[in-house]
C-alpha cells in the first residue's frame, strides 16, 4: 500500500483531530474564555470534571483572567487583598478561577475535581 494512500491520509487526519481536541479538553488554558452568566461558568466547569465550592464578588458577563491550580488545599487573594484558603480536600485537585467583569471588578470561583486524583 502506498504511504500516501487516501486511507493513510484519512487515518492521519483523524488522529490529528483527536489529539487536538484531547489537548483542548485536558490541557488548554481557560484564560480568555468568556461567560455571559454564572450558570454558564458552572456548567462548563461541571462538564470538565469540577465541582463548585465557593464564590466571591459575582458579576457577569465576565472573562477568565487567571486560573490557579493546586492539590489538597489552595490559597489566594481577592482584588481587595483579602486572603482566603480552602483546606481539607485531601486527594482532590483544586482551582481558583478569576474573572474580569465587563462592568469592572473581579469575580472569583473555587472548584475541586469531581473525583479524587
Amino acid at each position: 500500500m502506498d504511504r500516501k494512500s487516501p486511507l493513510n491520509l484519512f487515518i492521519l487526519a483523524a488522529a490529528m483531530f483527536i489529539v487536538f481536541h484531547a489537548y483542548n479538553l485536558f490541557f488548554a488554558s481557560e484564560v480568555g474564555r468568556s461567560f455571559d452568566r454564572e450558570a454558564d461558568l458552572l456548567q462548563f466547569q461541571n462538564e470538565t470534571g469540577f465541582v463548585f465550592l465557593g464564590k466571591f464578588g459575582v458579576k457577569f458577563p465576565a472573562t477568565v483572567s487567571s486560573v490557579q491550580r493546586s492539590n489538597h488545599s489552595i490559597e489566594f487573594h481577592l482584588q481587595d487583598g483579602t486572603k482566603h484558603s480552602y483546606n481539607g480536600y485531601e486527594g482532590y485537585g483544586l482551582k481558583v478561577v478569576k474573572l474580569k467583569c465587563d462592568s469592572g471588578g473581579e469575580s472569583v470561583f473555587v472548584f475541586r475535581t469531581a473525583e479524587k486524583l
